[in-house]
């Protein structure tokens, strides 16, 4: 209700003014005048009656208000007594806090005095404690409480007059710790570990050595990488590997003269004694690797330690590499014998090395690019360092680092650079030099140098190459060809049986080597393949001309080509058809020719001696041995097919020297034989029991023939060499047949008493024959009958023999016979003629 009278009110104000704008004259004035003196006493009115409806309320709010004042007054009192007491506050903790500084000053002062006397008592104990330290080869344990000690002496206690003895005493072991450090630094370097090289030289070089305890016995990487930081902590690396560089030379000649006296002592061969040798300077190159890499990570870490030549030294190039390789260098110098005399390998050493200059290393930064390398260097080469340029490198350095080193040292380096000569045996060999030892090394030297020097810096494998290239091949090319180009038939070597050429068995052993030399040297085989290669073609052509001087190509000329091939297949020799098919070329082609249609005897000579038929088989069964031996020995590549092709030259000369014996066989019987029908008289009188003088010859011969192929065949040879003789017996015999003038029954009886001789002998020795030698019985045994008989046979039994033969035993007959008719003998040869013919169709 209140808020609506109060809106009233508004609104009767705003009317009055809104009329007074409106109509400002004085009645209106007036009118509006009394209009508000009404309004004020309507609103006076309606207060009295509020009033009068809430004064209970309006008393209560007073009498509250009062009562608050007086709550308000006591508030304000308990405030100012709080705020005393906060100021007797504020001054009792400022006297608290005076308190409290007094104190902490007497405490600061206190825990100094406390610390001083504790360190105090380090620095004391420190001498023992670095000692137990060495006890246990803890040199990275001795050589931080070391500095951590002189730390504190110079900084903290610096001028403590009582610590002066202290002080000296550090001193002193830390000239104790550098020394025993280089000692068993090389010790680490230059061990053997029968372990072998380890596998994780790159994550051990990479190691912080903040994370490595102190290391075990046998561990020698991590020892060396201990031992380094040590030195780093001594702040003696500098000299450190100074002497690791002064000890490099003289500890890897210790290495070799250990391993020729362990070798000697063991009775080792030599590929065992390099083999050693290696694996052992393969861990030394591989631990002076780690040495390098962890330099430079040194170096990294304080790159002051550039400015020392010996660190830089290590740090751009490992020279342990070159002064491996000049040793292995100098000492193979021995072993190959290619200094022009066997000088010792200690001489060599005296001299210096070959390729490793150490004061090259020392005065410079940078290594220049090396020159072509020299194949083999000599003791008085200009390019070994003479004894006087060693002692003098030696001097220049020890010259430059001779403020860095501790008391003592330079008399201990002057007595490792002694004259070594003066102060070592010279080394003994284990095996007599020659060049031919690098067959047993060349593999395991090329291994080394792939592990130890990938990229070949130091040339070893390419020196490696170019010696068994340029000298070692060389030389095996001159000791072996002159055996290629010699008599194959000059010497022979005695067997029980076949007897072989002094010349194969020679040349068997050279391929064998050359084989051996393939082997154990793969990137040379093609260069010892290729030595193989000239051996065996030169050889073939001296065999070819022994061939040619042996039969003066009276019989080759005579053979066709396809025919050779024949009778060196051995299947072809196996069959009696394919016997009767090669006698029937053999008869056409090497005894008779065709001449004017007529079928003519061939005038081949024979071989003038039987000696010469045994060198043909022997130098046909000792080529034979030598492509059978030799034929394994290579392989299928490009220049071992080309071996291997020489070796198939080889074996079709030594079937070309089989044929012509073979041959030979076949043209003694005939030459024999082919007078028979001449000189002998088969129309005799009486029984002639005695054989024909021809044959006698011919059987003697045959007998001569056997002794000396038996002796010098082998059994499978002896028993094909024989093959074609009945075939080519029986064959010529038939052949022969036109040529007798005459045979009577008694003639005919002779000459089967002849076959059955020829028979036993060549049978036994071919075996085979007996149906060949029972048709030639045939063929003579139709003498014995008349044409009408023959005829009478021929039609009862079917044709036996060709018409050729039936005609020639016709005019033999008609011959024998002068009584025969000779229309008669025409009418049975027309008979038989066709009656074959019949039968052929």
């Amino acid at each position: 209700p209140g808020c609506l009278l109060q809106m009233e009110s508004y609104n009767v104000l705003l009317e009055i003014i809104r009329d007074l704008i409106r109509n400002p004259n004085p009645e209106n004035k007036k009118h509006l005048e009394n209009r508000i003196e009404e309004q004020f006493s309507h609103s006076s009115h309606n207060l009295d009656k509020l009033l009068n409806k809430s004064s209970d309320d309006i008393f209560a709010i007073i009498n509250l208000f009062a009562d608050a004042r007086d709550r308000l007054s006591q508030s304000q009192s308990r405030g100012g007594a709080v705020r005393g007491d906060l100021a007797r506050c504020c001054q009792l903790l400022q006297l608290k806090r005076d308190e409290l500084r007094s104190l902490y000053t007497g405490h600061v002062e206190l825990h100094k005095s406390v610390k001083l006397l504790t360190r105090i008592r380090h620095v004391g104990s420190a001498p023992a404690r670095i000692q137990a330290c060495l006890a246990i080869d803890d040199y990275l344990g001795a050589a931080r409480e070391l500095t951590d000690s002189q730390r504190i002496l110079d900084k903290k206690l610096h001028g403590v007059k009582a610590l002066l003895a202290a002080k000296s005493q550090l001193a002193v072991l830390s000239r104790t710790i550098f020394h025993s450090l280089q000692a068993n630094l090389a010790h680490r370097l230059y061990a053997l570990d029968p372990k072998g090289a380890s596998a994780d030289f790159d994550d051990l070089a990479n190691k912080d050595l903040s994370q490595v305890p102190a290391p075990e016995h046998g561990e020698s990487v991590n020892s060396i990488l201990c031992l380094l930081e040590a030195a780093c902590c001594l702040d003696k690396l500098p000299q450190t590997v100074q002497s690791v560089l002064d000890n490099l030379m003289p500890s890897l000649r210790d290495i070799a003269i250990r391993h020729t006296d362990s070798a000697l002592a063991a009775s080792q061969t030599f590929k065992v004694f390099i083999a050693n040798l290696l694996a052992h300077l393969e861990q030394v190159a591989f631990r002076h690797t780690v040495l390098a890499k962890r330099l430079n990570l040194l170096v990294l870490r304080s790159p002051a330690l550039a400015q020392s030549p010996s660190v830089a030294a290590y740090s751009e190039e490992n020279p342990a590499l070159a002064a491996i390789v000049s040793q292995l260098r100098d000492l193979l110098g021995d072993y190959l014998d290619v200094r022009g005399e066997n000088l010792s390998y200690e001489s060599a050493a005296a001299a210096g090395p070959a390729q490793f200059d150490l004061n090259q290393l020392l005065g410079r930064r940078k290594i220049p690019a090396r020159p072509a390398p020299v194949l083999f260097r000599f003791a008085y080469s200009s390019h070994a360092i003479g004894a006087a340029s060693a002692a003098a490198a030696a001097a220049a350095a020890a010259a430059a680092a001779g403020s860095d080193q501790p008391d003592g040292a330079g008399a201990q380096k002057q007595k490792d650079g002694a004259s070594p000569g003066k102060q070592r045996r010279p080394l003994a060999l284990v095996c007599p030099a020659a060049q031919s030892n690098i067959v047993e090394a060349h593999e395991l030297l090329r291994m080394f140098s792939a592990r130890i020097d990938p990229a070949d810096t130091q040339g070893l494998s390419a020196w490696l190459e170019n010696f068994v290239q340029a000298v070692f091949l060389v030389t095996e090319r001159s000791r072996m060809m002159p055996c290629a180009g010699q008599d194959p038939l000059r010497l022979v070597l005695p067997r029980a049986r076949a007897p072989l050429l002094q010349s194969c068995v020679t040349l068997q052993t050279y391929l064998s080597d050359l084989a051996r030399y393939g082997r154990a040297m793969p990137g040379q085989a093609d260069g010892a393949w290729r030595i193989g290669h000239d051996l065996l073609q030169q050889f073939g052509r001296a065999c070819q001309s022994a061939l040619s001087a042996l039969t003066q190509d009276q019989l080759c000329t005579a053979v066709s080509k396809d025919l050779l091939q024949l009778l060196s297949d051995p299947a072809a020799l196996a069959t009696e058809a394919g016997l009767r098919q090669l006698t029937g070329r053999l008869i056409d082609q090497v005894f008779y020719r065709q001449e004017q249609g007529a079928r003519m005897p061939r005038d081949v000579r024979e071989l003038s001696d039987i000696g010469k038929v045994a060198q043909l088989a022997t130098l046909s069964e000792s080529l034979s041995w030598l492509v059978t031996i030799a034929g394994p020995l290579f392989g299928d590549s490009p220049v071992e097919r080309k071996v291997t092709e020489q070796l198939d030259h080889l074996k079709v000369l030594s079937g070309k020297c089989f044929n012509v014996i073979m041959i030979e066989v076949c043209l003694r019987a005939s030459n024999r034989l082919k007078d028979l029908p001449t000189h002998s008289n088969f129309s005799v009188g009486v029984d002639d029991i005695e054989l024909d003088d021809r044959v006698t010859a011919f059987l003697s011969d045959l007998r001569c023939l056997k002794d000396a192929l038996y002796q010098r065949l082998t059994a499978g040879a002896y028993g094909r060499v024989f093959r074609l003789l009945p075939g080519v017996v029986c064959a010529l015999l038939a052949a022969l047949l036109p040529s007798f003038s005459r045979i009577n029954p008694l003639g005919v009886k002779k000459i089967g008493r002849n076959l059955f001789e020829m028979q036993r002998v060549a049978v036994d020795l071919a075996g085979w024959g007996e149906a060949e030698f029972a048709r030639v019985r045939e063929l003579f045994d139709l003498l014995l009958l008349t044409p009408d008989q023959i005829v009478a046979s021929v039609l009862e039994q079917g044709p036996r023999f060709s018409l050729e033969e039936y005609d020639s035993v016709l005019r033999v007959y008609a011959r024998t016979y002068s009584s025969c008719d000779e229309e008669k003998m025409r009418r049975a040869r027309e008979r038989l003629r066709q009656v074959i013919t019949q039968k052929h169709v």
